[in-house]
């Protein structure tokens, strides 16, 4: 940084009024409770589709003893594999203590967000950053509810990181913040996004320094490598798992260019959350911007357009700078223009509280929506479940099969694999569309047939898995399998030599 930008980050408003009497520790603790109710209160009788996958994952590694990647598959880092995998281990299938260590880290960076602001430019802006950042880290467009995702540890890890940075002065805290950006690291790559904005910033402002923070991310990502090798997983399925295969033809970022125009818009553009952007540009015209923060913000945008999917839980590696560069306009509209600063604050809170109304709806929904009665035969069988239905089928399935028996949920069927309890036949037990996933999952199904398969009867079956998959499916269930029952929308075959099901609740499933 220039000497200039450090002699403004000390300057002082001019405003006589007395700053709004909140300090950073009422708010974390109003954005924990906040983040609470959003998280708890959206998903609150079931594993989102996302935590089902890492808790089975998860829990046939501690449980099972099957390796991450090699009991079972997705692009995620081992590391929040092995929350799931504990959380299971000592509480058994949960989803609170996943979102609450989530919740957490959140609030960690809630806290450095803060620090950031401060040091930056002043108390009053990093006020104003905390509080905007606090509001919409929980709304939907930034994926909120997903407060247990490998997002909230990574972009919480990056804004600590980039508060060492900053606000360094010895190499050893270089050093730090170089390991904080590693972890993030570590948890979801897209934070070498983050951690690169910070590299060019250290390279333009502080060369001497670059090497330190490197070495930092370098130590911080080495020791995760010998930990995963030590822990039995293999290295090269993790560069497939996490890398590779996500670039491959039916893959995460296999996205056409017309895709992610469209999803850039309804998951960005028409959401609450572009009215953070007009101030990007008045920021560029400020006398006192920093380019730091314009540079961070390029670099994660970067980041998550390589995927191209722009899921709205995506868009949180966006929120911290640009949440700062949105504050540091408001500030500067509030000392030029004098208005109240406490004025300024209530609008925001009534201006952005508004937009969280998933958990209202949820409940709305839980509490106050007619539902149809639940049994085996009504019209309802053949539409797809929502999430306390495929909760209630895993359920059902693990009463009804034994411990050894595996279980093939055709399609996506994680938080049936989940609550079931049971193991898959494949490693990709959630049908994945590239070439190798679908190759490997035929070979794997036809070598260990499992004892019973459940195939859905909506719809959305037919439109997200190939035909020839189905088809291999259909043909093995012709062979050695007979039909049971229709329950929750999905069709359940049973070995033939096995004994048929006599276990049928009628009042909890339809």
């Amino acid at each position: 940084m220039t000497s200039r930008a450090y002699d403004f980050i000390n300057t002082k408003s001019d405003i006589t009024e007395t700053p709004i009497k909140i300090g950073i520790s009422h708010l974390m603790v109003l954005f924990f409770i906040l983040q609470l109710i959003v998280a708890f209160f959206t998903y609150y009788h079931s594993l989102t589709f996302d935590e089902a996958m890492w808790q089975y994952i998860g829990r046939n590694w501690f449980r099972n003893g099957l390796i991450p990647y090699s009991g079972g598959v997705d692009n995620k880092s081992p590391l929040i594999f092995a929350i799931f995998g504990l959380s299971d281990k000592f509480l058994g299938v949960n989803f609170w203590f996943p979102r609450l260590v989530g919740i957490c880290f959140q609030t960690t960076g809630i806290f450095f967000l803060y620090k950031v602001g401060n040091f930056l430019f002043s108390n009053s802006t990093a006020i104003i950053a905390t509080i905007i950042y606090g509001l919409t880290l929980t709304c939907h467009s930034a994926g909120g509810k997903f407060a247990s995702n490998t997002e909230s540890y990574s972009v919480a890890c990056i804004i600590a990181s980039a508060y060492f940075v900053f606000s360094a002065k010895k190499k050893s805290t270089f050093l730090v913040a170089g390991i904080i950006a590693g972890i993030g690291c570590a948890f979801r790559l897209t934070g070498f996004f983050g951690a690169t904005a910070l590299m060019l910033i250290l390279l333009i402002n502080r060369k001497q320094n670059v090497f330190v923070f490197l070495v930092g991310v370098v130590v911080a990502i080495f020791f995760f490598i010998i930990l995963f090798y030590f822990s039995g997983i293999n290295l090269h399925n993790v560069f497939v798992n996490l890398f590779s295969d996500n670039f491959s033809k039916g893959g995460v970022a296999g996205t056409s260019v017309s895709g992610r125009i469209e999803n850039f818009y309804n998951n960005f553009l028409i959401s609450p959350m572009v009215i953070l952007l007009p101030a990007i540009i008045i920021y560029c015209f400020m006398k006192e911007q920093k380019s730091e923060l314009l540079i961070w913000l390029l670099l994660e945008f970067i980041g998550i357009s390589i995927i191209g999917l722009y899921a709205n839980q995506h868009f949180k590696n966006l929120l911290p700078p640009l949440v700062l560069i949105n504050a540091s306009v408001l500030n500067y509209f509030i000392e030029a223009k004098r208005i109240s600063f406490k004025t300024t604050i209530r609008a925001l809170c009534i201006f952005l509280f508004p937009i969280l109304t998933e958990p209202i709806l949820s409940l709305e929904k839980q509490f106050f929506s007619q539902r149809p009665q639940n049994n085996t035969n009504n019209v309802y069988k053949a539409q797809q479940p929502d999430d306390d239905e495929r909760k209630i089928l895993g359920l059902w399935i693990k009463a009804n099969t034994s411990e050894s028996d595996k279980v093939l949920i055709a399609g996506y069927g994680a938080q049936i694999q989940a609550y079931s309890e049971r193991v898959s036949p494949s490693i990709y037990f959630n049908i994945t569309q590239t070439e190798v996933a679908r190759n490997f999952f035929l070979k794997e199904l036809n070598t260990d047939k499992p004892a019973m398969i459940l195939v859905p009867a909506f719809q959305e079956y037919a439109d997200l898995v190939n035909a020839e998959t189905r088809k291999y499916i259909s043909d093995i269930i012709a062979t050695d399998y007979r039909y049971e029952y229709c329950l929750c929308g999905y069709n359940i075959y049973r070995k033939k030599w096995l004994s048929k099901i006599v276990n049928l609740p009628q009042d909890s499933l339809r």
